[in-house]
């Protein structure tokens, strides 16, 4: 007896090898995972801001700057945690691949374009097209430059404004004029869009770098196709062919060829996402991920077990699909988020 389900389920494994709507799907679960491995996606978790200082001198406005930023995250006044990075490049890879909601690059010649109150392009804004927190760190970054050129201003205006014979009042609405044009403004905070590839490269086509900040992106992309492939191997049930077959066994061996039949069926799917998986890097250890693609395996496969032996008409179950995917989409929400 179990000889015999042991050949079923080569013949039925090489059944499935030789069909090519495998091969397709195999194929659309690539392309669909290498879509969302590409996009931007923020982690809504995470609240790092990274900042680039070009000109590393211990008392230099930027350093200055970077250090409160780092000092606001500290002590809690900010709910944004920001980082100095070691590199423009690095920054803009970890933007690019989610793991950070924005960053601020300070330009090296900040300290000369405050001297001489030029301050356009003084720092630059990076952040990607998907940003949902990138305003409010700009704005707190910019607050925190205002308050500290505002002491610069103050200093370099000092004579000017305790001169005799100036007209006091005419000095504070001409230095409160220039504070709140910096505010409304983009000259200091300057916004420049690039179009980049994910290795950080720019293009001329639009695609943005994504890694593992998507480890749930990437991982519901495979596992909704690993539960619509389940569906599909489901339908086989309806055919003549099976059924022909399934009327000359006992209740109990029809279930088992069944069984049989999905298991077989989905095992080069599975193989596939578990490559699919490793190489997109989610940062899971291969025997976790085998763990939780067999354990979702294991759910939607009895869902759709109990569903063939339900519903007796192939029309009926193609039109429960969308229901099916629905729920697999639920249960994934549920169980990773």
């Amino acid at each position: 007896m179990n000889k015999r389900r042991f050949v079923w389920f080569i013949l039925l494994l090489k059944k499935e090898l030789k069909k090519p709507l495998l091969w397709i799907m195999c194929l659309l679960m690539v392309l669909c995972t290498w879509a969302s491995f590409s996009l931007t996606l923020p982690d809504a978790t995470r609240r790092n801001v990274l900042i680039f200082v070009e000109n590393k001198v211990d008392n230099s406005f930027a350093n200055i700057l970077s250090k409160r930023l780092i000092e606001m995250a500290k002590n809690k006044e900010s709910v944004f945690n920001f980082k100095e990075i070691s590199s423009r490049k690095e920054l803009e890879q970890e933007v690019i691949r989610g793991k950070a909601e924005c960053g601020f690059i300070f330009d090296k010649e900040l300290d000369k374009k405050i001297e001489k109150g030029k301050l356009s392009k003084a720092i630059i804004y990076v952040s990607s097209n998907y940003t949902v927190k990138g305003t409010v760190a700009r704005e707190t970054v910019s607050s925190c430059f205002f308050s500290m050129y505002g002491e610069v201003l103050l200093r370099q205006n000092y004579e000017e404004l305790f001169e005799d014979g100036e007209d006091k009042e005419t000095v504070i609405k001409g230095i409160q004029d220039r504070y709140r044009n910096l505010l409304v403004s983009d000259e200091v905070l300057s916004t420049t869009y690039k179009k980049i590839d994910r290795n950080g490269n720019e293009t001329e086509s639009f695609v943005n770098g994504f890694e593992a900040g998507h480890d749930s992106l990437v991982r519901f992309t495979i596992f909704i196709c690993i539960a619509a492939y389940i569906f599909f191997l489901g339908a086989e049930r309806y055919s003549s062919e099976v059924k022909g077959f399934i009327n000359g066994l006992t209740k109990k061996e029809s279930y088992i060829f069944e069984f049989i039949m999905i298991f077989a069926g989905i095992i080069p799917f599975l193989v596939t996402g578990l490559f699919l998986r490793v190489y997109f890097g989610d940062g899971q250890f291969v025997i976790q991920s085998i763990i939780e693609e067999l354990s979702w395996t294991s759910i939607n496969f009895m869902i759709c077990f109990l569903t063939i032996n339900i519903i007796k008409k192939v029309s009926a179950f193609y039109a429960v699909m969308p229901t099916f995917l629905l729920i697999s989409s639920a249960m994934f929400v549920v169980w990773f988020a």
